[in-house]
């Protein structure tokens, strides 16, 4: 089906690492005794995160904003009798617990959120209309290779220290940009939540999370809006400047309208909410 284009929406993202932050190395790169290696290009060897990585990020957030609309209620699930399980720990029975919801709510409800994050994140037969580059430094960044981060696991089995591990990590900002295509007024409401989450403590990326690292804390440096005479996107734009020079006039007519925002995290984060209602 033909693809109407009705706005665009870009936003410079600074990532900033709360602790530690590790992007592993594929398996083939860490062959090197205990070290796990950061991840970098393959021509220059410049440290970055993938954009794979930071779209998983974001689709993990957005999937527990939009199924809080199920009040999912942990306690409610159904525990399995003991004896239907090996581990010490309580299994419980979610695809039970979802039957009941399912039948409660209806499951045109759960098919429908599933499906709009399908139609967001991409999906089998569904093209994605977000888009995030790989992250780079922000600045002059680092990743620690002279003195890596040394951690002594436990085997699980035996109990014992087994041989340390060594991490390269870095606690240096990035920088990417995430394009959505025909966004919502919901979507940016979840992109929202997924900062104000961050600057909770609440998100991290990358490896050795169970060992403190990965905290990373998301915030607005740009944004710009691309409105499109066919739009029914309706946001606050007394925040937005109209950038003439990207906007495209036909007469008196604009075929599309660029608009700025550009201030600082914290302020950006303010104003973004009540951009966004």
């Amino acid at each position: 089906m033909f693809n109407v284009n009705k706005n665009e929406i870009k936003i410079s993202l600074k990532i900033t690492p709360k602790s530690p932050l590790l992007i592993k190395a594929s398996d083939d790169v860490q062959e090197k005794g205990n070290l796990i290696q950061w991840n970098t290009t393959a021509g220059s060897k410049e440290p970055f995160i993938p954009g794979s990585t930071l779209k998983g990020m974001l689709k993990e957030v957005f999937y527990t904003i939009w199924y809080d609309h199920f009040n999912l209620e942990e306690d409610k699930f159904k525990e399995i009798p003991e004896g239907k399980y090996k581990n010490d720990d309580k299994v419980y029975d979610y695809e039970d617990y979802m039957e009941d919801v399912l039948k409660e709510k209806g499951e045109d409800i759960f098919l429908e959120k599933s499906l709009k994050i399908s139609k967001l994140f991409g999906a089998k037969n569904l093209k994605s209309r977000l888009h995030i580059d790989d992250a780079y430094f922000e600045g002059t960044g680092k990743v620690e290779k002279e003195k890596p981060k040394s951690v002594t696991p436990i085997d699980r089995f035996s109990g014992g220290a087994v041989v340390p591990l060594q991490f390269e990590y870095t606690c240096d900002p990035f920088i990417t940009e995430v394009t959505i295509k025909n966004v919502e007024k919901d979507e940016l409401k979840a992109l929202l939540f997924a900062i104000r989450d961050s600057i909770d403590g609440d998100i991290r990326i990358g490896s050795s999370k169970t060992r403190g690292f990965g905290e990373v804390e998301l915030a607005v440096k740009t944004l710009q809006y691309k409105e499109f005479k066919n739009s029914s996107l309706t946001l606050d734009s007394s925040n937005f400047n109209l950038d003439e020079k990207k906007s495209l006039k036909l007469g008196e007519d604009y075929l599309y309208k660029v608009y700025k925002l550009e201030k600082n995290a914290m302020e950006n984060f303010e104003i973004l909410k009540k951009v966004v209602g």
